[in-house]
Order: structure tokens, then sequence, then C-alpha cells
């Protein structure tokens, strides 16, 4: 008798230290289904795998605080697992132990589920303060949870949907109380954002004058420039026309002397030069009369 008591608290002592240490692994979000299969398939006996196939099923179906009641159950149901071996065949138990690993993934899969949604509820309420109320009592949840690694009692879920329901009160107040009498900072605010719109016009302004000012100063020396230019064109001009009299007069005296030479050949030499030195004369006075009467034509186009 003293045998079987002391059987049954190994039992007991076994189980608890899995499901705890299955809770441990479930609750640190890091640990995959799969190593903890490995680590339990590492033994070669495919009986010794059921009462940690049942920890992981309990540990994960756990709604309060691991009790007493818990461990004796999930000891129970390991011993009509391995009971079973003695009137199943090989097969068939076979069987039993692949169903039992089912649906142990099964629920550390669920479980983590809902452990990361609470994660996902923790994180908004931490950076949307928006919606925080909506994720308090989730997120409070989560975090108790996780800090027990465990689930909390049922106590402790009241007071979190308490304390949810007061901070969502809280809340309205305050959006209500703002909508109806704005605070002083959002009245600062108004008046800071007032006096950034004057001095950004000012500055506007300022810019605008100066830029004007500018455009000024830009087309006096445009102007400036512009009657220098003219003035330049206007110089080469006349330094041209007055080439182009200078060639037309010297054009005009060889032309005529040309004329000359050819047609007094056959005249004496004293009558010759007589008649080249009267040519020649009249010859300078046309010049001198084309040159007087380009300058006056040329000096009416200028005052023009």
């Amino acid at each position: 008798m003293a045998v079987k008591t002391e059987l049954k608290r190994l039992q007991f002592r076994l189980m608890k230290k899995s499901i705890t240490l299955m809770l441990r692994r479930l609750y640190s979000e890091t640990v995959a289904i799969h190593s903890v299969f490995n680590i339990i398939e590492s033994n070669k006996a495919p009986v010794r795998w059921l009462p940690y196939y049942i920890a992981i099923i309990t540990a994960a179906q756990l709604r309060e605080p691991l009790t007493a009641r818990d461990i004796t159950d999930a000891v129970t149901k390991s011993l009509c697992a391995e009971h079973s071996k003695d009137f199943l065949c090989e097969s068939d138990f076979a069987t039993v132990i692949h169903l039992h690993r089912e649906l142990a993934e099964i629920c550390w899969l669920h479980k983590s589920t809902i452990i990361l949604k609470g994660k996902l509820a923790s994180f908004r309420y931490k950076n949307e303060e928006s919606c925080a109320d909506l994720f308090a009592y989730d997120a409070g949840v989560y975090e108790s949870e996780r800090c027990r690694k465990g689930p909390i009692s049922q106590q402790l879920h009241d007071e979190c949907k308490h304390l949810s329901s007061q901070i969502q009160k809280a809340q309205a107040a305050l959006d209500k109380h703002l909508d109806e009498n704005p605070s002083r900072e959002v009245r600062d605010e108004a008046h800071e954002s007032r006096q950034r719109r004057i001095q950004l016009l000012k500055e506007t302004e300022e810019v605008e004058a100066r830029w004007n000012s500018d455009n000024l100063k830009f087309t006096e020396v445009k102007a400036s420039v512009e009657s220098r230019l003219n003035e330049l064109d206007n110089m080469a001009s006349n330094e041209a026309l007055d080439r182009s009299i200078k060639a037309m007069v010297k054009e005009a005296e060889e032309n005529k002397l040309r004329e000359i030479m050819e047609g007094e050949q056959t005249a004496s030499s004293g009558a010759s030069e007589e008649y080249g030195s009267r040519n020649k004369n009249v010859t300078t006075e046309m010049a001198d009369e084309a040159r007087a009467w380009i300058r006056a034509w040329f000096a009416k186009e200028k005052r023009e």
C-alpha cells in the first residue's frame, strides 16, 4: 500500500513538473512545438512519450492556474493510455500515440495563437492612443499571463475587465471635456500656429520685395547695356561708311584717269598736259562734291 502511494506521489510530481515546463515553453513565445517533439521522441520507447503529450494537452487547455485536480486528471489519462497497450495490438497502440501527438500539436498551436493575439493587443494598447481603451482588457490579460508564465485566475480576469471599463469611461469623460472646454495646451498651440502663420507671411513679403528690387535693378542694367551696344553699333557703322566713301572716291578717280589716258594718246605733249591737268581738277572737284553730299546725307540719317 505504501509503495502504491509513493508511486502515485512520484507520478504526481513528475506530471506537475512536465506541465509546468510545457507552460514555460509555451508562454516563452520562442519555442516551436516540433522542437519539443524532437526532445520527447529522443527516448526510444514510444510508451514514454504519452505522459509528455498529455502534459502538453493539459498545459494548452488550462483556463486558470494549474491545480492539483488538473495534475491528477493528467496522471489518470496517462496511466489509462499506457495500460491500453496491454489489450491493444502494436499497430492500434501506435495509432493511440499518434492521435495524442496530433492533439498535443493542435492544442499547442491554438494556445500560441491566443497568446500572440494578446501580444498584438498589448502592442496596440501601448502605441495607438486613439484606440488604446479598446485593447486594455486583452493587453492586461496578456501581460499578467506573461509574467506568471501561465493562465491567471478568474478573479484577475474580472479585475482586468473592471479596469478596462474604468479606462474607457475615463477616456470618454476626457474626450467630452476637451470638446467642451479646450485645454490651455490647445489654446497655446493655436496661438503658436497663428504666430507661425504671421511670421511666414512676413517672410514671404520680404522675399517678394527683394525679388522686385532685384528685378528693377536687372531692368536698369539691361537698358544700360543695350544703349551701350547701340552706340557701339553706330560707331562701327560710321567707320564702315567712311571706309566705303573713301573706296568709292578712290575708284572714281582711278576710272576717270584711265579714261583720260586712253582718250588723249594722239594729242601733243603741251595740249595733253593742259587737258590732263584740267580733267584732273574736274575729277577732284567731283570727288569733293561726292564727299560733301554723302556726309550731309549721313548727318541727316543720324539726326532722324
